[in-house]
């Protein structure tokens, strides 16, 4: 399983006092002694001085002293899984350290890592803390900041360790009970003995090059050893490749946090991801909500990997309505093909857009997210008409539709995802999502 463990010994420290009437005292017991001339008072003073003093040298001594380390199980989980930190406070110095408190300011939702505890000389502390997690997204642990004092509250002394790590929660694995996926115009239980004219994702064999066969799918292994060039063939899939558009639209959208149509979305997406890569078809993405964005066609489990990084951030702020979303990435959608357009629109305007689809070879099917079962006042009767009508296949999701959680094994996946995690930011923003079509080898 990935660990990872984060240490941070330096950090800005900060020291300030909090008894500023000390200070008052003392420049009042030295004007006493100089008006009074009594020893005993010049005793005092001297005595204040030193408690200052002792107590300015243990405050910044054992802030100095104090590391912090936090040891995060694992950096990423699906909705419902725990967050889990070990946590490591230690004393390097000779001196006691009576008290010091651990608060971490990471925005995990309900996440609670502070700690106080006193030290011994050279003495260190564990503990551990975990959370659920409740929210899809991408999150911050750290920073840190410690605290300590001297044994009299004079001084307190802060130290910020800045160190930062990103956790990913993502959607969960579900899958639909009684949800039938569509086919692309392409069917069959086996491969096609006939070859694909253009590029999938599988290579079938390999063939004596022909003048006019581009030289990307040129096989160089078997040129190589043959002697003379050699092209990939490819197969024709089963299935063809099965395109999913989540609509982001926030105009559309209903319900409020888990029951609202943007999380029900999601689900649904992640769902016949998970369903669609473990039946060996070949899967792409196109969302837009801040931003838009599409993951072209694949397979493979580092393929469902990349499309779950970004249903975990995306959020329904789009500003085009779905209709405009198509006519854009039609084009990029060859025939053969499956479309699933996930949507709570009821706008009738996008059964004729999705016959325009349909003509170019593409079978589409939209999964309709009721909005009157979302608390909305908005009629899905008029789309559903025009679908019908325009023979477009339509299926319901209501509020309350049944998700059944898919347990992982955390540790295999930890190991097979180890060189596959694709770069994230606290921002939010997914990098290298453009991944390139898999020819074969």
């Amino acid at each position: 399983m990935e660990d990872a463990t984060r240490q941070a010994e330096q950090g800005s420290v900060q020291v300030q006092l909090e008894r500023p009437l000390i200070f008052v005292l003392t420049a009042g017991m030295l004007v006493a002694a100089l008006i009074s001339g009594i020893n005993v008072l010049y005793s005092f003073l001297y005595a204040m001085l030193g408690l200052i003093g002792l107590s300015y040298f243990w405050t910044t001594r054992n802030i100095r002293n104090l590391s912090v380390e936090r040891h995060l199980l694992s950096k990423w989980a699906t909705l419902g899984d725990e967050v889990i930190e070990t946590f490591r406070v230690a004393n390097a110095g000779a001196l006691p350290v009576l008290w010091v408190e651990v608060n971490d300011h990471s925005d995990v939702p309900g996440y609670e890592a502070g700690m106080v505890t006193g030290l011994g000389p050279r003495e260190h502390r564990e503990w551990k803390t975990r959370a659920m997690c409740t929210r899809r997204g991408l999150y911050r642990l750290g920073p840190l900041r410690v605290y300590t004092g001297d044994p009299f509250g004079i001084f307190r002394a802060t130290k910020v360790l800045p160190d930062q790590a990103t956790f990913l929660v993502y959607p969960p694995i579900t899958e639909v009970p009684g949800l039938a996926l569509p086919t692309g115009r392409q069917t069959g239980e086996s491969r096609s003995l006939r070859r694909a004219l253009h590029l999938t994702t599988d290579a079938a064999s390999v063939r004596e090059f022909v003048p006019g066969d581009a030289l990307h799918i040129i096989h160089w292994p078997t040129t190589a050893r043959r002697g003379r060039l050699q092209s990939k063939e490819f197969d024709l899939e089963p299935g063809g490749s099965t395109w999913i558009v989540l609509d982001l639209d926030g105009a559309v959208q209903a319900g409020e946090g888990d029951e609202s149509t943007e999380e029900y979305g999601v689900k649904l997406a992640a769902a016949l991801v998970y369903r669609l890569i473990r039946e060996q078809k070949s899967i792409g993405l196109i969302t837009y909500g801040a931003e838009q964005r599409a993951l072209r066609a694949n397979k493979g489990s580092q393929h469902m990997w990349r499309i779950m990084e970004i249903l975990a951030v995306v959020r329904a702020q789009g500003t085009e309505d779905l209709g405009q979303v198509l006519g854009e990435v039609t084009p990029q959608i060859r025939g053969s093909m499956s479309l699933i357009v996930i949507t709570p629109s009821t706008d009738p305007d996008l059964a004729p857009v999705l016959v325009n689809v349909s003509r170019r070879g593409i079978r589409p099917t939209v999964l309709h997210m009721v909005p009157q079962t979302f608390a909305s006042a908005k009629d899905s009767a008029p789309l559903q008409q025009a679908l019908g009508s325009a023979g477009i296949s339509y299926i319901e999701i209501e509020q309350g539709q049944e998700f059944r959680t898919i347990a992982l094994e955390k540790g295999d996946e930890d190991t097979r995802r180890r060189a596959q995690t694709v770069e994230t930011t606290a921002t939010g923003r997914v990098h290298s999502v453009g991944a390139e079509q898999n020819h074969g080898n």
